[in-house]
């Protein structure tokens, strides 16, 4: 008797990665690679953790099925989550984002594969969504509003590819491109990135002083709520002694296509320019993501922040205006110092911020001379500026940038890091001094621009990193810290410099500083910590730095640094085995690594660790 297929109720998540089909064209092996690894360390945990079965895989995408449609956004979530985090610092042109479609509904089961309408739905939102994006249905958006603490976009009714009736679609809202994360346990949201930052900031604090000031010796325990943010920033703030802010996203007052881009770009910038006022400790604007996205008071994020005052406001982009409202609270009180309304051209966005930063510093006591620092010449071109906010880190947006307006500093400061990086990726290879000198032809060019950007000079620190001229590298760090002192990447560049002057203790000093203005930690700072520690003479103290460096993105260039020091580190300590599988790990995503390739990469062509590396090839038989 032949087998009639059954039919049953499910949750089903459809996946795929985005621009595949590029990326295989320009690099077929590190593109299997990288799929590979989020199939194995992402995707395929976070199905089988919540419950979900894998149905069909094809190529870059596949197929899963939930009993329950919560388990399937919760994992959808985690899934956009960690690989939002991973693509953080790859190149925009190379990273490789997922889109998420999930429905909820009738399917036949034939053979163990799923067929039917609830099938054909979810796989046309999936196509709907926007790269790193989560759109549902109408139905499933019902089963979970009032379980999980996710915010939502309603899209309308919305007619799918060979559909008959039109769909009711929802996307959920990402922040910065992370999306919050639910506790499945208790339904509250988190942020991850800024959490496992915090948890590896506690254990620094225990290890490192602020000022110079010793710290206790006890581990502390990891950060687990948003109250070690303000526990940790607490006690960074009462060792800096100067007053602090925290510049919270603008909130864009419509929502169309550009709106939230020009806002969240407003907001950003004006914390760069205030942070450049000496006297003040300024937060980044990366620092707030355990807020974004809540709905708190001002008072509320200033005390989770763990700051003096924050900077919040609305902003409304209207036929070539921009018109903005500011307001300055106090934390301990919940007192709103002033408010603030402005509405100009875009060509006076420049003058508004000025404006702004002057009222913050009069309203915290900061001089006049403090004050006229952070004035700024008029600003780019509308459209050159968009591509440059979109574009970050692209180069074809950049470049497109440079093209609408060859006077735009910072495009051409963005343009020029991507060239290095390029130019990076060939260590020892003849490409790399071909992009290293397009990156020093834009960063001139920069220069002529704005020879008081601080990016430039923090830029041009990084180069010189690649080219392994550590000299000029520590000048330019040097002078881009005396330009914005409040500017966590600066101090981390200062301090990775400083590493490569051999000189540690400086270095930890600065990396803390950065640790402050930062509380995310990206794995730079972490990676540099490690290294200031292995100068030191302390390994056994620099490998927690490293392990987290790896766990914020295990394909990472960042990540392959913190394997190749924890070979170092755990070949010294006698684990031959851990060693040996740590290269054999770098080999699989950085094939023909070799210890003279090893040498002609930037970060081992210092004496500190060109003897440990040869001793370490050695022990383990591993040839040149």
């Amino acid at each position: 008797m032949e087998r009639v297929p059954g039919r049953r109720l499910a949750a089903i998540l459809a996946a795929d990665m985005v621009g595949y089909s590029r990326l295989m064209s320009s690099d077929e092996v590190g593109t299997l690679a990288v799929l590979n690894a989020l199939r194995r360390e992402v995707i395929d945990t976070s199905i089988a953790k919540a419950g979900g079965r894998i149905v069909k895989t094809t190529g870059d995408g596949l197929l899963a099925e939930f009993p329950s449609v919560v388990d399937s956004i919760q994992c959808a979530v985690e899934i956009q989550r960690e690989i939002a985090l991973r693509n953080e610092a790859v190149p925009t042109d190379r990273r490789a984002p997922f889109r998420i479609g999930i429905n909820i509904g009738d399917v036949i089961i034939d053979k163990g594969d799923l067929f039917g309408d609830g099938v054909n739905v979810a796989a046309r939102l999936e196509a709907m969504a926007s790269p790193g994006g989560i759109c549902i249905s109408a139905a499933a958006y019902d089963q979970v509003k009032t379980k999980l603490p996710l915010d939502y976009d309603d899209l309308g009714l919305r007619q799918l590819k060979n559909l008959g009736e039109k769909v009711h679609v929802f996307s959920i809202r990402t922040a910065g491109g992370i999306v919050p994360r639910t506790n499945p346990r208790t339904g509250q949201t988190m942020r991850h990135a800024a959490l496992l930052g915090v948890a590896v900031m506690a254990v620094g604090l225990t290890v490192f002083a602020w000022r110079g000031l010793p710290l206790p010796a006890e581990v502390l325990p990891p950060a687990t709520t948003l109250a070690a943010v303000q526990s940790t920033q607490t006690e960074m703030r009462a060792r800096a002694n100067m007053p602090s802010l925290a510049v919270l996203r603008f909130t864009p007052v419509q929502r169309g296509p550009n709106d939230t881009l020009i806002a969240d770009g407003f907001s950003d910038e004006l914390s760069d320019q205030i942070s450049r006022l000496p006297g003040l400790l300024v937060l980044s604007s990366t620092a707030i993501g355990p807020i974004v996205g809540r709905s708190l008071s001002p008072r509320q994020a200033a005390n989770l922040l763990a700051v003096d005052h924050v900077l919040s406001g609305r902003l409304e982009w209207v036929y070539g205006r921009i018109k903005v409202t500011a307001e300055l609270w106090e934390s301990r009180s919940g007192t709103r110092l002033w408010s603030k309304a402005f509405d100009r051209p875009w060509s006076g966005q420049y003058e508004i911020r000025t404006a702004i930063a002057r009222d913050a510093a009069a309203s915290l006591g900061l001089s006049d001379t403090s004050v006229a620092k952070v004035e700024r010449s008029a600003p780019p071109n509308f459209d050159a500026w968009i591509a440059y906010r979109q574009g970050l880190p692209a180069r074809t947006l950049l470049e497109q940038a440079v093209q609408l307006d060859g006077g735009f500093a910072e495009a051409q400061v963005a343009l020029a890091d991507t060239y290095r990086a390029q130019g990076q990726s060939f260590p020892g290879d003849k490409r790399s001094p071909f992009y290293y000198a397009l990156a020093h032809e834009h960063l001139e060019l920069a220069r002529t621009l704005d020879p008081l950007l601080p990016a430039l000079h923090a830029r041009l620190a990084t180069l010189f990193v690649a080219e392994g001229d550590f000299g000029n590298a520590l000048e330019a760090a040097t002078r881009a810290a005396e330009l914005d002192a409040n500017n966590w990447y600066v101090r981390a560049v200062l301090g990775m410099t400083l590493v490569n002057a051999a000189r540690p203790s400086e270095a930890m000093d600065q990396l803390v500083l950065a640790m402050r203005l930062n509380p995310l930690q990206p794995d730079l700072v972490l990676n540099s910590m490690g290294e200031a520690l292995l100068v030191a003479g302390r390994p056994a103290e620099a490998k927690p730095y490293f392990e987290d460096a790896l766990a914020r993105n295990p394909a990472r260039t960042q990540a392959m640094l913190a394997r190749l020091f924890l070979a170092l580190v755990e070949a010294k300590a006698g684990e031959a085995d851990r060693a040996r599988e740590q290269i054999r790990l770098v080999s699989e995503l950085l094939p023909n690594t070799t210890l003279r390739s090893l040498r002609n990469h930037p970060w081992f062509k210092g004496a500190a660790f060109a003897e440990d590396w040869a001793m370490v090839w050695r022990d383990l038989d591993l040839g040149d």
